[in-house]
């Protein structure tokens, strides 16, 4: 023999020896796993043709008898599978073997038929077509732990020439994880779409049922719902433990574009994970539930890649769901994307960075357009809100934030807008974006567009203001020494007029206010030209439920709802002031809560005017836990930022006013003479600034209708 020959020789050797050595551990487990039984669920639906060989796999397992037990659920209309099963447990005096029958034809309620009489601690579900190695339960049962999941492995077989296929995404999935003990959901989820080759603990599954109104993804749901008690999950390091998978005409790896697999039974899926991440005792991973979502998610996107032309009605669909809260937009639809300019953004809570979300959604929802962002840092002057950024990431694909200084002046605006353009620039080159959009409260928004529009001059720039820039409080506002030759702001509003294609001012009264004092007349035409009237985007009522926010209001009582600081040019004081002049009827009724960032200084006020009994000073909530005490309130009071007449038009609409509006609760707005908010048509009850008088009547005319109501 030469050396190759007794190499191979000593490999053999070396190898048989292996086997042998792991046939007696074998031997010894299957003795060591006297603790542990296992239940087997098996629905079958006109299963004739492929059950007895899927029982025969479970009749020749290598643990004893007295270790597991098989549920064989016969469902829907009887064919010759019932009889046959009876006959094959009569003939084989299989003890451990359980026939039951049920007339409703549904794989999920024959499951959950099975796991109501199942005796034994570990549970394991085999479909009727399909079958399991020798040492499957065996196997299984050796790494079984309490909290845990153990996966096998998976072949499939050919359903024509009985071909055996180890290529498949699981199976693959599970090779390279083979022996992996692993608590991170997230990672092990690819393994957590089917209940084949898996085995659970039945503390795990608890009281948790098959969902029997769903037609698929079920298995998704399921684990899904159990994840919560899920501490690991065990891959099988035995690749002789397999689950052989029959491939079927009708498995969901080769169904058929269709909108109802696709569309129509995907959004039944990811409705039920809704409400799972929206549930009022939500211990669930957030995070996985989402992967669980884009996972669906996907089927829609090879539809829709498919039928492009019904991209905007399924959208519309999604969008007028009431169940459906979270959705990855942005994980599907990326053939067309703008870049967004925008100084503050989610997760920081600004007003300005809220209404550039709401438009990501709102133009999202009317054009199908994704956006990128860019935005800057914000955490040395704003909180986190994290419920933004779960809201805002459905529509947007990638964010970008930056770390410029985090200040109002002009340098710290341009700082944002150079870092904000180098980053643009680069991600041109993959994107060619052909729309830009900027807002500015925070002026550094609008100067990386100017700046990106220099470079790119085809691209489509639509620029929005949400106040006057170059002139504050009837001021001009001023960064140099001369009034507009070295000003910023009058550049900034200068060069936004020039080069941007579209101009979105939020009120008419803003508008016309901004164009009369800008100093350069002929330009003015050109910017009546490009601008419009675009009211501040106001979300879907669902939104108001988004996050279902626990607070305890007045009973019998007329709960007033305040949301904002009192600042000096929106003192609201005036409504306290009114109190002390109305009947005690009237007075005893009334209960106002406010929501703000000063505390302190409102709670002195308080006090000091003897108002406990009547007022309750709340810290200003998360933006969503707002909505839903919007929604919750019998009226809520706005008001208006007063001028006192130091200009000639008042410009400003308060930015919570399109919030309040989306509530559907009564809306009490205390106005300046003239301003947008005296124009708007959804307010019930109005008082003018400087109005005892009024105020007193609102309350009044407020209380009446209530009474009435009552």
């Amino acid at each position: 023999m030469n050396f190759n020959e007794i190499d191979l020789r000593l490999m053999y050797l070396k190898k048989k020896k292996e086997s042998l050595f792991e046939c007696e551990q074998d031997k010894k487990k299957i003795q060591c796993n006297n603790h542990k039984k296992v239940s087997v669920i098996v629905p079958s639906f006109k299963g004739e043709k492929h059950i007895i060989n899927c029982l025969n796999s479970l009749k020749n397992q290598t643990l004893s008898k007295d270790l597991y037990e098989v549920i064989v659920v016969v469902n829907g209309e009887k064919d010759k599978s019932y009889e046959r099963i009876k006959e094959f447990i009569s003939e084989n005096n299989l003890k451990n073997f359980i026939l039951e029958y049920t007339e409703t034809p549904s794989a999920s309620n024959a499951r959950n038929i099975g796991l109501d009489i199942a005796n034994n601690e570990f549970i394991t579900f085999i479909d009727d077509d399909d079958y399991v190695s020798r040492n499957y339960l065996s196997g299984m049962l050796e790494d079984a732990e309490e909290d845990s999941i153990v996966c096998s492995f998976f072949v499939d077989v050919c359903p024509s020439t009985k071909e055996l296929k180890y290529d498949n995404y699981i199976n693959n999935f599970v090779t390279h994880n083979s022996g992996i003990v692993e608590d991170n959901l997230n990672k092990m989820q690819p393994l957590l779409s089917t209940v084949a080759g898996k085995l659970v603990h039945k503390n795990i599954i608890n009281n948790t049922r098959f969902n029997c109104s769903l037609i698929s993804g079920e298995d998704v749901l399921f684990f899904s719902e159990i994840s919560n008690r899920i501490k690991k999950i065990i891959v099988t390091h035995r690749r002789d433990v397999i689950y052989y998978r029959l491939l079927r005409e009708g498995s969901i790896s080769r169904k058929p574009l269709s909108f109802d697999f696709n569309v129509l039974q995907r959004l039944d899926v990811i409705r039920e994970l809704n409400k799972l991440i929206y549930s009022k005792t939500n211990n669930y991973d957030t995070n996985f539930l989402k992967s669980r979502i884009k996972a669906q998610a996907g089927f829609i996107k090879k539809y829709i890649d498919k039928f492009p032309e019904e991209r905007l009605k399924i959208i519309q669909i999604i969008r007028d769901d009431e169940e459906i809260k979270y959705f990855p937009f942005s994980f599907i639809f990326k053939q067309e994307k703008r870049l967004v300019f925008s100084y503050c953004f989610p997760p920081y809570n600004d007003p300005s960075g809220i209404v550039v979300m709401k438009r990501i959604s709102e133009d999202f929802f009317n054009k199908g357009i994704i956006s990128d962002v860019i935005h800057n840092s914000m955490n040395k002057i704003r909180k986190i809100d994290d419920s933004l950024m779960d809201f805002s990431e459905m529509f947007v694909d990638r964010k970008i934030e930056i770390n410029a200084p985090q200040y109002f002046n002009y340098k710290a605006q341009i700082s944002y807008a150079k870092e904000s353009y180098k980053i643009a620039k680069q991600m041109h080159k993959k994107y060619k974006y052909k729309e830009i959009y900027s807002r500015v409260m925070w002026p550094g928004s609008h100067l990386a567009a100017f700046l990106y529009k220099l470079r790119f001059p085809k691209t489509y720039w639509v620029a929005e203001f949400s106040d006057p820039i170059l002139y504050r409080e009837g001021k001009i506002r001023k960064s140099g020494r001369f009034k507009y030759v070295d000003n910023f702001w009058f550049w900034l509003e200068c060069i936004t007029y020039l080069f941007s294609n579209k101009i979105i001012y939020t009120n008419k009264n803003q508008m016309e206010y901004m164009i009369s004092y800008f100093p350069i007349k002929f330009l003015k035409r050109i910017i009546k030209k490009k601008s419009v009237v675009k009211k501040q985007p106001c979300l879907k009522k669902k939104y108001y439920n988004y996050n279902k926010y626990k607070y305890e209001f007045q009973k019998c009582k007329i709960n007033i709802g305040y949301f904002g600081s009192f600042y000096k040019n929106r003192n609201i004081s005036i409504i306290f002031e009114a109190i002390n002049q109305l009947e005690d009827k009237v007075k005893k009724s009334i209960y106002i809560h406010v929501y703000t960032n000063n505390l302190e200084e409102i709670n002195e006020y308080i006090i000091e005017n003897k108002l406990l009994d009547i007022v309750k000073v709340n810290e200003y909530v998360d933006y969503f836990s707002f909505l839903n005490l919007c929604s919750n309130f019998d009226v809520l009071l706005v008001n208006d930022a007063t001028t006192n007449n130091k200009i000639s038009i008042n410009p400003y609409l308060p930015s919570k006013y399109s919030d309040y509006s989306g509530s559907g609760t009564s809306i009490w707005a205390i106005i300046e003479d003239g301003s947008s908010l005296s124009y708007e048509k959804n307010i019930q009850y109005f008082s003018f600034v400087n109005s005892i008088e009024s105020v007193v009547d609102a309350y009044n005319k407020i209380y009446n209708d209530f009474i009435k109501k009552a």
